[in-house]
C-alpha cells in the first residue's frame, strides 16, 4: 500500500457533459394580454446551461435565450405581441448541459483526500478513448483508490450535491475491469467544477441532492467492487465544454 499526502492536486479536465434526457423541461404559457411566457423546471439541483431557439415567429420579435440557470424552476423570458389584438405564432427547440461553460478555476487547487489512512492509487483510463475511438481531452485525469469495503468516504471540497444514485447492488460473483452499475455522488463546486465520487454501498450514502457539504464531511460508505473483495472509489473532477448536448424539441 502506498501512503499519500493529506491532499491531492488534480488535473481537472474538460468533459463533454450530456444533458441527461428529461433533466430539464421547458413549457410555455399564453397570457390574457397575448404575451407568451417561457418557463423551465429542472429535475436536478445545480447549474445548467440552456439555449432556446425560436423559429417561424409571427407577430413578435425575439432572439431566443442563452444562459445559465441555477434554480429548480422559473421563468426565462416573455414574447410580446407586436399587434396587441392578435396572437403570437412560434416554434421552438432547446438544448441544455449541466454546468456553467468555461468556468474560471485554479488548476493548482488542493483537494483533500476522500478517505482516511492509506490506499493504493491508480490512474483510470478514458473509456471513450480506449474503446470508442474518441480523442483524449486535454489534461484528462481520473483516480481510483483501492480501499477496504466499509471504509468511510469524505468530501474533498465544499460544494452542492447535485445528483445521487443510490440503488445499485454490487455484483461480487465475478471480477470486472469496469462495472457501470455503481452508486455515485456528483458535487458542484463554487468555481463551476464538478466532482464525481463513485463506488458506494446502496443506501449507505449520507447526503441528499440540494445539500451543501464541506471538506471532511462523511458522505458515504464505499462498497466491495467485485469478487476480488476490494473497494474501488473512483474520483474525478471535471468542467463543462460544448462538445455534445441533449435536449428537447417541439
Amino acid at each position: 500500500m502506498t501512503k499519500y499526502p493529506l491532499f491531492i492536486i488534480l488535473s481537472i479536465f474538460a468533459l463533454s457533459v450530456n444533458g441527461q434526457p428529461g433533466a430539464l423541461k421547458l413549457t410555455t404559457t399564453r397570457n390574457d394580454d397575448k404575451s407568451v411566457d417561457f418557463s423551465y423546471e429542472k429535475k436536478y439541483h445545480g447549474s445548467y446551461y440552456l439555449e432556446v431557439y425560436l423559429t417561424s415567429l409571427n407577430n413578435t420579435v425575439h432572439n431566443g435565450y442563452r444562459g445559465v440557470i441555477k434554480n429548480n424552476r422559473g421563468k426565462i423570458f416573455r414574447l410580446r405581441p407586436q399587434n396587441e389584438n392578435a396572437s403570437i405564432g412560434f416554434n421552438y427547440s432547446y438544448k441544455y448541459l449541466r454546468g456553467s461553460p468555461n468556468p474560471k478555476f485554479d488548476k493548482d487547487f488542493r483537494y483533500l483526500l476522500p478517505y482516511r489512512g492509506t490506499a493504493q492509487v491508480e490512474d483510470l483510463s478514458n473509456l471513450n478513448v480506449e474503446y470508442f475511438g474518441a480523442r483524449q481531452a486535454k489534461d484528462w485525469r481520473a483516480l481510483m483508490f483501492k480501499l477496504t469495503p466499509g471504509d468511510t468516504i469524505y468530501a474533498a471540497r465544499k460544494g452542492l450535491v447535485v445528483e445521487v444514485v443510490n440503488h445499485h447492488l454490487p455484483d461480487t460473483t465475478n471480477a470486472y475491469s469496469y462495472y457501470p452499475l455503481v452508486n455515485y455522488i456528483i458535487v458542484e463546486h463554487p468555481d463551476g467544477t464538478f466532482a464525481k465520487y463513485t463506488g458506494f454501498y446502496s443506501e449507505k450514502i449520507n447526503v441528499l441532492p440540494g445539500q451543501t457539504i464541506f471538506p471532511n464531511d462523511p458522505i458515504g460508505i464505499v462498497a466491495q467492487y467485485d469478487s476480488e473483495g476490494i473497494a474501488q472509489l473512483r474520483f474525478q473532477v471535471y468542467y463543462l465544454n460544448f462538445a455534445n448536448s441533449e435536449g428537447g424539441r417541439k
